[in-house]
Order: C-alpha cells, then structure tokens, then sequence
C-alpha cells in the first residue's frame, strides 16, 4: 500500500515529530511505501510546503491520485494557522474533510500539543470525524467524548501509546541510545544532509539534476508545491468527486 503521511518529522519537532517516524519507519518496515510530507523545511521529509488552508486541501486532493492511504497530523500550523477565523476554519476543515474521502484509508491523529480546532464537538470538526477511518487522540477522556457526541464506532478511536520521556545527549532532543529509533533517524538526516552536499557539488561539475532514490521514508525527493495550473486541475477534480458522492447518495 502506498502511505502518505502528513505532519512535521525530524530534526525539528519533539516528541510529537518523533513519534511520528517512528510510525513512518514501523509501516515501512510492513513492507508499504511511506512518503512522508512536512510543513518543515528542516525536517528529513519527501516533500515540504505549506500545510495550511484551502490550498493545502487542494494539494491533498491533487496527491490522493498517487496514494491508497493517508495519515494527517494535526498540530500547530496543520492544517490552520494559529489566528485563523470561524470561517477559514470551518471551511478549510470541510475541504480537508472531502480531500480525506479521496483515499481509501484515512487516519487522523491528535496526540500532539495543539488543541483540536474547535473542539470535538464543533461542527466543522464533525466532517473530520465523519470522513476519518481510524482516529487516534491523546487521552481516553478524549476518545470517550469522542464517541458519544459523534456516536462514532469504538473500534475507529484509539489513544496513542504513551512514549517513554527520555534524557537526551544529542543537540535538539536527540537520543544516544544505539536501539533508540531517534538514533536511527540522526544517522538518516545526516545521510541526507551528505547526499545534498554531494548532489549539489555534482551539479555545479556536470550542469545536471540529480535525485535521491528513496532508501527510507526520510530520504527521497524534496518536492514543492504544484503550479497553479496543477492547483486549479487539483481544484476540478475535487469538484466533481463531490458531484459524485452527492449524486450517490440522493440516488440511494
């Protein structure tokens, strides 16, 4: 299964970045192919751009024709800026939502610091429960407040796995520990870091692109946004899978 996961990945980011690839490593493991997609240009990711507001929902919907599944991180910047008003939020939340049924598995995850927008029980937020395939929130008050307003199925939410608080040595919140997955990901991001190096030596040599092949969901391409032509394509096709679904659902 191609997997595209959403949210802020090593260096920067703390617990909730670590934790994070550490769930990007665990599905590549699975044998699936991971891309991973951050609103961090420091983070050791695929892709990086902006995560935020309608424009981000477009892009998600453009990027549904690539993947099977998604995973989507809400924190802060993801997918509202901090200030963003009742309406933004209420309708990047509700193209999100539609973006979401795009893919055949959607996972949205709230175990970070930032509050959930609105509340669980906002209305806006509804169409993310609703159109969610497996939600994962940080505490069981959550997921019990969860159920009963939305009447959501148990077996949809879950609470994350609490993560064992470690000191650590290494600059940034990395740990030293050799069997500690963060280790791991040091030795990826300086990889990553090395290979850019190389690239960009060899490009100034031989006036030439050279890309990385994808060894890790933290190595790869680094790609931008789409033009807007890609955008307003992106825009279209969303449209009319909204058609669709509605014309689905008044023929049932």
């Amino acid at each position: 299964m191609r997997i595209l996961i959403v949210g802020t990945v090593p260096p920067p980011g703390g617990e909730a970045a670590l934790a994070l690839a550490e769930i990007a490593t665990a599905l590549l493991a699975e044998g699936h192919d991971v891309e991973m997609f951050s609103p961090d240009d420091r983070s050791a990711a695929h892709r990086s751009g902006r995560t935020e507001g309608p424009l981000f929902c477009l892009r998600l919907a453009w990027l549904s024709r690539r993947f099977d599944a998604v995973v989507v991180h809400f924190e802060r910047g993801l997918p509202l800026r901090a200030r963003a008003g009742r309406w933004w939020r209420a309708v990047t939340l509700t193209l999100l939502a539609a973006a979401l049924r795009m893919f055949q598995e959607r996972t949205v995850r709230f175990d970070a610091d930032s509050p959930i927008p609105g509340g669980i029980g906002s209305r806006a937020m509804g169409e993310i429960w609703t159109a969610a395939s497996h939600v994962v929130v940080a505490s069981e008050q959550d997921r019990t407040q969860l159920i009963a307003i939305w009447d959501l199925p148990e077996e949809r939410v879950t609470v994350a796995a609490e993560r064992a608080q470690r000191r650590a040595s290494f600059p940034g919140g990395w740990a030293a520990d050799p069997e500690d997955p963060r280790t791991e990901v040091l030795e990826l991001v300086r990889a990553r870091s090395a290979h850019d190096r190389a690239a960009r030596a060899a490009r100034v040599t031989l006036g030439g692109e050279i890309g990385a092949a994808p060894g890790s969901p933290f190595a790869g391409d680094r790609r931008r946004a789409p033009d807007p032509e890609a955008l307003v394509r992106g825009a279209i096709a969303l449209c009319h899978r909204l058609v669709e679904r509605i014309s689905a659902t008044d023929g049932s």
